[in-house]
Order: structure tokens, then sequence, then C-alpha cells
């Protein structure tokens, strides 16, 4: 069961955690707060670990940023150089760190 995310300057987000409940979690907001980016992070972080993938690439698969560069998903801000992605599942964390500019192969 995921039990937390927690996103540091991902896309939309500034610094998040999220402590979900047992059962069902619901995700309401308006138009352009990252309801979506939730639920594609969350899923990039569990197939990666279900299918033992490297989370850099499939953050890229499913977020497909320009160029396949993952630093465009880091959320842009002066002196923003790195960002984040945890999730804690069965007690484990998981996630992955990067820095704004790496480019994928």
């Amino acid at each position: 069961m995921i039990t937390s995310l927690k996103l540091n300057k991902f896309t939309v987000f500034d610094d998040i955690q999220i402590d979900f409940s047992p059962g069902v979690n619901l995700f309401i907001g308006e138009n352009g707060t990252g309801k979506t980016h939730i639920l594609k992070v969350l899923y990039s972080l569990m197939s990666s670990h279900l299918e033992d993938k490297r989370v850099e690439d499939k953050l890229v698969k499913v977020f497909l940023p320009k160029d396949k560069r993952i630093g465009r998903l880091v959320k842009r801000g002066v002196g923003v150089a790195s960002s984040s992605v945890e999730v804690v599942l069965d007690k484990k964390r998981t996630g992955y760190h990067f820095p704004q500019e790496r480019v994928m192969e």
C-alpha cells in the first residue's frame, strides 16, 4: 500500500508531502494544479519498482519532456537546480533526485 508521496521542486509543486489514507483517496482542485502529475509520478515510481526499471527512464516515458530532458520536470525558479520525488510503499522508500539539465538518450 502507498502511504505517502513527497515532491520537491517537481513540475508545478514547490514542496509537498501527501500522506494517504487506507482505502480511497481523492484529488480535487482546479485545472493546472497538478492532480494528473500526482497520478503520473505515482504510476512512474510504482511501475519502475515493479518492473525493475530505472525511475529516471519511466519518468521520461510518462511525462514526455521536450527532447527527453528529465531536467525539464524541475520546477523553474531562481536558484533551483534539482528536484526529487519519493514514495513510501509498504514502509519502503523509493524515489529519485535529479538535476535541472540532465539529458536522456
